[in-house]
């Protein structure tokens, strides 16, 4: 049910490694720095994780969050809660079935309130999480770079049609990060937070099960309905 997790980060912020495979070597002879970036981002990936040190502004977050809507992230979250949505509710829809139409009826209305609640947290957690630690290893001037870099010219084509990237649009996209430390920062930035999906989706997991199914529960037992993973009073019939 979280697999849209791992999606999302995917989707969102994958596509600035674009420049590592787009460095600037599908033309050595058009550039100086044809030798010199593959040397120059192996010692940018090899390093280590940079620690949130720096201070998280307003200014700041709202830089992380007009990348993360440049390149769809925020659509991305919201579309494939709902696709997790959807396939939360036939799996409620078949648990539920052999109940009489009104105890159906209020299990399903029970299920979307909570269901609805915890995603909403959720998404907004996850939002939070990815804005904050960006906001927190970058300068504003950094942050500045980067949204100007994919708000136009090649970086909007890389996260808007990347599928089409000419050499001369993936040979312009590596100069400029070897010429912008910024972008490798970020680019770094985002193989690291890759890296640390799989425990963010465990804790996600964990945070949205507990809070949907404290909802869940309080809204049965108001309708005297009962679940097996429930405590709540109520039917004794028990979908499985």
């Amino acid at each position: 049910m979280r697999r849209w997790y791992r999606s999302v980060v995917v989707a969102g912020l994958a596509l600035a490694l674009a420049p590592c495979i787009a460095r600037a070597q599908d033309d050595p002879a058009k550039t100086a720095d044809g030798n010199a970036m593959p040397a120059t981002l192996g010692r940018t990936m090899s390093s280590p994780e940079l620690a949130p040190s720096l201070p998280v502004t307003p200014e700041k977050l709202a830089l992380v969050r007009q990348y993360l809507t440049e390149a769809n992230a925020l659509a991305a979250l919201k579309a494939l809660s709902a696709l997790s949505y959807s396939q939360a509710e036939a799996q409620m829809t078949a648990a539920t079935k052999r109940f009489t139409k009104p105890q159906q009826s209020m299990f399903m209305e029970a299920f979307a309130g909570s269901f609805n609640a915890a995603e909403s947290k959720l998404e907004a957690r996850i939002a939070d999480e990815m804005e904050t630690y960006y906001a927190a290893r970058l300068t504003e001037d950094e942050l500045r770079t980067v949204a100007d870099f994919f708000g136009s010219g090649v970086g909007y084509k890389m996260l808007h049609d990347g599928q089409n990237l000419t050499p001369e649009d993936r040979q312009q996209a590596g100069s400029y990060m070897f010429n912008h430390p910024a972008l490798l920062k970020f680019t770094k930035l985002n193989f690291d937070y890759m890296k640390g999906m799989q425990a963010r989706r465990q804790a996600s997991q964990a945070i949205f099960t507990a809070d949907f199914t404290e909802r869940f529960c309080q809204a049965l037992a108001k309708d005297h309905l009962k679940m097996s993973t429930c405590s709540a009073p109520g039917l004794h019939q028990t979908p499985r």
